[in-house]
């Protein structure tokens, strides 16, 4: 797997113009041949040999709460792959809108950073097997998301630290600042993904 990581890293680097040149990670849309197209997340999952988390979303959960207000049901997801002693992935805000949100025709969108991280010590958690110190970088070819949302510099360009659990198939990522669950999801050797609880985003 890792050589083929490799020639995918180093393709993607080539081609993402907003962030380390040296460490990047673009992931562009795919076509299977029955012409569905496949998120540039499936595609690093299938790459790393997780499971996807897609159908564990609830797309209508904040419909009907606030009738009149645009909002959305909000979740978090990533997926981080090991190559040497580096991780690269990717994270997205995906905004599935409820009625009143109208600046999408309806369709979900997807706020998209590629990632980089360095691995470090795990923080106040005992039992993570690592702690990761991740930056990340809006990917505007993989963003459809209306830019009032993420074109801000805290927005767009991002660091934290992260301590990851991994047992059994399985991941929980902490953020090591307060021990908050950032997400959960699967692990194998090389590789994790995650899925943040929903939330309810209104604008």
């Amino acid at each position: 797997m890792k050589g083929s990581l490799s020639f995918l890293v180093s393709m993607f680097i080539g081609c993402s113009p907003n962030f380390n040149p040296n460490g990047s990670v673009k992931t562009t849309d795919i076509h299977d041949p029955n012409g569905e197209e496949e998120d540039s997340i499936r595609t690093l999952e299938s790459l790393a040999g997780l499971n996807n988390l897609s159908s564990n979303m609830d797309s209508d959960y904040c419909d009907g709460m606030q009738p009149n207000v645009a909002g959305a049901s909000s979740y978090f997801y990533g997926v981080y792959i090991k190559d040497g002693g580096d991780w690269y992935g990717e994270e997205q805000w995906i905004l599935h809108p409820t009625d009143a949100w109208d600046a999408t025709d309806g369709e979900t969108c997807y706020v998209t950073w590629s990632i980089v991280a360095s691995e470090t010590t795990p923080i106040g958690c005992p039992s993570c097997n690592l702690g990761l110190n991740v930056n990340g970088s809006v990917n505007r070819q993989l963003t459809d998301c209306p830019e009032g949302l993420w074109d801000n510099e805290s927005d767009s360009q991002w660091s934290t630290s992260y301590n990851i659990l991994m047992s059994g198939g399985n991941s929980i990522v902490y953020f090591q600042s307060d021990g908050d669950i950032v997400g959960e999801g699967y692990a194998n050797g090389s590789a994790f993904n995650f899925l943040s609880d929903v939330s309810c985003t209104w604008f």
